[in-house]
């Protein structure tokens, strides 16, 4: 009986061992190759967010793809480059952060179409994984 008990606790922590180096070394999921949810403005998904946060995080939760245009207010490039969106909202931006291999060459001022997965509101609309739209 306790040899019984032995292999199958074994059989299970080699199972668990396999499942966690799964999820550790899957892909991140990216806006790159997913078809957007919605396609709007950078001025029109502040409006959103800014009068009426629920309501907008509702139609937005779940990480869906949001196609996003606008205006480009300000560049950072550490490990990871981030592209903040201008809006008419003088105290909010779309904050984008792009996939590590995209290869970004823009610069202060361009109009540019971007797509990432919406992560929420704080003052400024978040969006993750994003990719440029050619």
């Amino acid at each position: 009986m306790k040899k019984k008990i032995f292999t199958v606790l074994i059989i299970a922590i080699v199972a668990a061992a396999g499942i966690g180096y799964y999820m550790w070394n899957k892909p991140k999921r990216t806006a790159a190759d997913e078809k957007p949810f919605a396609i709007t403005t950078a001025d029109e998904l502040m409006n959103e967010f800014s009068s009426d946060e629920t309501k907008a995080w509702e139609k937005y939760k779940g990480d869906k793809v949001i196609q996003v245009k606008g205006k480009i207010g300000d560049i950072s490039q550490d490990s990871l480059t981030t592209i903040l969106l201008e809006t008419q909202d003088i105290m909010g931006v779309i904050n984008c952060t792009l996939i590590k291999d995209q290869n970004f060459s823009g610069k202060i001022g361009d109009s540019i179409e971007i797509k990432g997965i919406c992560a929420g509101y704080n003052l400024d609309v978040q969006l993750t994984q994003c990719a440029l739209v050619q």
